[in-house]
């Protein structure tokens, strides 16, 4: 089957070209974040994973092994692509984790700063999943739009100060995002792909567990079957395709869990939730107002790191004095600090508001097929956005980057649906 690319499809894959190129090139322009280093040291998981996988299972007699712990508190994905890229390069291992009770300069003496190259190897092997996350946003905004709002998800999308900052770091971000959006495209089809749907939002949990609340959206889209006539038999076949695809590939990449699934599952949400006390506990000590207790405070957290604050380039200070000089460089770059501020950030605020009230019109206008797609992905921003507000006590900004693929495909549409509605007034009292 041949394949005849609309005028406007090339643009888009120029755009999408063009903006690949400008984050690719300048992945070392990004300040060091000290948890690059913790997951370039468990990149090593990978050679593990080629040759003797069954090591990686949960063992209740090593709780306090370093290794066990992190694989408990942190999603495999992201050290499996940093092994990935770092075998590509050539590059040896990092030798030591990053230790946050040391100096800036005991660490680097200890080894655990890792050289330019075994940094840029694992920045470049993240952001060229970039790419695909523009490809697939842009495909999932055309489809609901036309060509040129899908072009206005990309463009806002792929010059937005916290995506290039968050998502070019050898952190998991860049994996998230990315698996975020393949799942909303995913969503479009679930009726027909429900596979397709289970692999994509188990790339996004295993890139980071708190898109776990995309879980059930992709049962309700799998479940959801846009011909009424089909029976049953076909939903409960989707349903089972979809839990049972989410379930293979999460246990294929989490060797952790192949021994005992449950105690594994279990010890890791115990070392997550004492991750976050220690935190919060923490926090409350040096800065105690940015401690969330209320729904009130933690949806205005949201709100401003999404739309609003400036870029963050670390959660708390220890090495501020180190990294200065690297923030500062980075943001006299322009093109590395837009959509941001109060005006900008409430314009793309109100405009993404607007995406989702003419979500709803669109849905009394639009066939049955298409009020299907709009209701899913309605359904699944409130999942996410509500997942978050629930599950954040602290306002990181990196902890809300799920929300970015919801926030371009809202304001994309809430763009260009307002364009529409100019055009056709001005073309009334013509």
């Amino acid at each position: 089957m041949q394949i005849h690319p609309q005028k406007e499809d090339l643009i888009a894959y120029l755009i999408i070209i063009l903006l690949s190129i400008n984050a690719l090139s300048s992945v070392m322009l990004v300040p060091f974040h000290p948890d690059e280093s913790t997951y370039l040291y468990m990149s090593t998981d990978l050679d593990t994973f080629l040759s003797d996988p069954f090591s990686l299972q949960w063992n209740p007699n090593q709780e306090e092994d370093p290794h066990q712990k992190s694989r408990e508190l942190d999603a495999p994905l992201i050290k499996y692509l940093l092994g990935i890229s770092r075998k590509f390069a050539g590059m040896t291992p990092l030798k030591t984790d990053w230790d946050w009770s040391k100096s800036w300069e005991e660490n680097k003496n200890a080894g655990a700063l890792p050289s330019n190259d075994i940094l840029h190897s694992g920045r470049f092997g993240v952001s060229l999943l970039f790419p695909l996350t523009l490809l697939s946003l842009y495909h999932l905004v055309k489809h609901l739009t036309n060509s040129w709002g899908g072009i206005i998800s990309i463009i806002f999308l792929g010059t937005n100060a916290l995506i290039l900052l968050h998502t070019r770091r050898a952190m998991a971000e860049g994996a998230l995002v990315f698996g975020i959006t393949l799942s909303l495209f995913s969503l479009l089809k679930a009726d027909k792909y429900p596979w397709l749907t289970g692999i994509a939002i188990a790339f996004a949990f295993n890139a980071k567990q708190t898109s776990i609340a995309l879980l059930p959206a992709g049962l309700l889209a799998v479940c959801w079957i846009a011909d009424n006539s089909l029976k049953t038999r076909i939903i409960l076949r989707n349903a089972m395709i979809y839990v049972v695809t989410f379930l293979v590939v999460t246990f294929l990449l989490n060797p952790l869990i192949w021994r005992n699934p449950l105690r594994a599952t279990l010890a890791s949400i115990k070392a997550r939730q004492e991750l976050v006390n220690h935190q919060v506990e923490d926090t409350s000590k040096i800065a105690p107002q940015k401690a969330l207790e209320t729904p009130t405070q933690k949806i205005a957290a949201l709100i401003a790191q999404a739309f609003i604050a400036p870029p963050s380039f670390s959660e708390i200070g220890n090495y501020l004095q180190n990294t200065s000089a690297a923030e500062q460089k980075y943001i006299s770059v322009w093109n590395n600090t837009l959509w941001r501020g109060f005006f900008v950030g409430g314009f793309v605020f109100i405009f993404s508001l607007l995406g989702l009230i003419f979500s709803f019109s669109l849905n009394n206008q639009q066939k049955k097929e298409r009020k299907r797609e709009i209701i899913l992905l309605v359904i699944a921003t409130l999942f996410q956005a509500g997942g978050l507000i629930t599950a954040l006590p602290l306002p990181w900004q990196r902890y809300y980057m799920p929300l970015f693929p919801f926030i371009a495909l809202w304001f994309s549409i809430g763009i260009y649906e307002s364009i529409k509605i100019i055009e056709n007034n001005s073309l009334k009292f013509q």
